[in-house]
């Protein structure tokens, strides 16, 4: 019974403790401003995002398989060392299907929406 108490006097307490509402007879206008020319849409930041991460990808695949290799070479024939660059080299090709999977996923999207997503553009950082 107490708790039940307690909590309807703290309900009472805190509507009868709310701000009143002013009414205005104007209403309330509000202005939105345009973000600055510099970035005019999304589509080609969020583009050149993926880009850069899908070619970080391949590279760090390719890196990967590399490692394998050399590992592979380096093991002198021991059964535990030519396992596990066999390991990595196999998680480096699938790495590099999924890299690549997700390229051509994020084209067709792109092509379905009409947003440039494969198609990357450098910046130029000193205009003519």
């Amino acid at each position: 019974m107490k708790k039940l108490t307690a909590s309807v006097g703290t309900l009472l307490g805190s509507l009868f403790m709310a701000a009143p509402v002013i009414a205005n007879d104007e209403p309330w206008i509000i202005e939105i401003s345009r973000p600055p020319e510099a970035i005019p849409s999304f589509g080609p930041v969020i583009s050149g995002g993926i880009q850069i991460a899908i070619w970080i990808g391949i590279i760090l695949c390719l890196l990967y398989l590399i490692w394998g290799g050399i590992e592979w070479l380096t093991s002198g024939g021991a059964k535990e060392g030519v396992s596990a660059a066999k390991s990595r080299m196999t998680a480096a090709i699938i790495g590099l299907v999924i890299v690549l999977s997700a390229w051509a996923v994020f084209g067709i999207i792109g092509h379905l929406f009409g947003i440039p997503i494969t198609e990357f553009e450098f910046p130029e950082f000193f205009p003519d």
